[in-house]
């Protein structure tokens, strides 16, 4: 009598056990390592930095909602020069005015801005020449700027308080290219002496004129916001162009 036949052993069977039990072992692995990276991704320090980052720069998560949208529009079609020059670029204005704001409130402090701006909330005025609102803006340009233009920004009195509300603040910001390119376009005509030019106006002239002289608007207007930040304030403003 012949002994029973062994079973017979197919190379498949084999095959097909070593592949689950790799892909078993595979996954195990993957979902090992993704712990392993989620608890190597977690930085205490980096995790505080951020916090204490986010305390002092308070506005910087949500810079664009101070920026009132109608006013730049109204800013861009309100004030002549500027009206202008937005025309000469596809309506660019109220997106520079935006840019321009949303810089700002992206290095809003929580120490050297916020305070003063309590102060003019609370009692309408401050003691001493700080930038204050969302456009950030010194109180001695606010006051010159409403007497320059006081059918679009009311009484030098009023101005200072008004400063805090960001549908003013977007108009300053409008007002203040506006007197810029005034500015610019007289320099193109009648070159100044540059010792006879302020502190600022050696800045606006060495910094931001040699953008519109060479045509490039945008980026002079830009500059002249902050000319003494140089390529660095330029950067951040252009960043949040479309």
């Amino acid at each position: 009598e012949k002994p029973p036949a062994e079973p017979t052993l197919i190379a498949s069977n084999f095959v097909s056990e070593i592949t689950n039990h790799e892909l078993m072992q595979q996954e195990q692995n993957s979902e090992e390592e993704q712990e392993l990276d989620t608890k190597l991704a977690w930085d205490p320090q980096k995790a505080v930095q951020k916090q204490m980052e986010k305390s002092f720069y308070p506005h910087r998560e949500n810079s664009e909602s101070w920026i009132d949208t109608d006013a730049a529009r109204v800013a861009s079609q309100k004030f002549p020069r500027l009206a202008a020059f937005s025309e000469r670029h596809e309506g660019i204005g109220p997106k520079l005015i935006g840019a321009i704001l949303q810089n700002e409130q992206t290095y809003y402090r929580s120490d050297k801005d916020a305070i003063p701006d309590a102060i003019v909330r609370q009692t309408g005025s401050v003691g001493f020449d700080v930038t204050i609102g969302p456009a950030q803006m010194k109180v001695s340009n606010i006051k010159h700027l409403a007497s320059q233009y006081p059918e679009i920004l009311g009484t030098v009195n009023d101005s200072t308080h008004m400063a805090t509300d960001k549908w003013y603040a977007t108009m300053l910001v409008g007002a203040y290219l506006d007197q810029k390119i005034q500015t610019f376009e007289e320099w193109s005509k009648h070159p100044p002496d540059r010792t006879k030019l302020s502190k600022d106006e050696r800045y606006q002239f060495d910094h931001a004129m040699p953008f519109w002289k060479a045509g490039m608007e945008t980026k002079a207007l830009s500059m002249s916001y902050n000319p003494a930040g140089g390529k660095d304030h330029l950067n951040n403003v252009l960043k949040y162009l479309p």
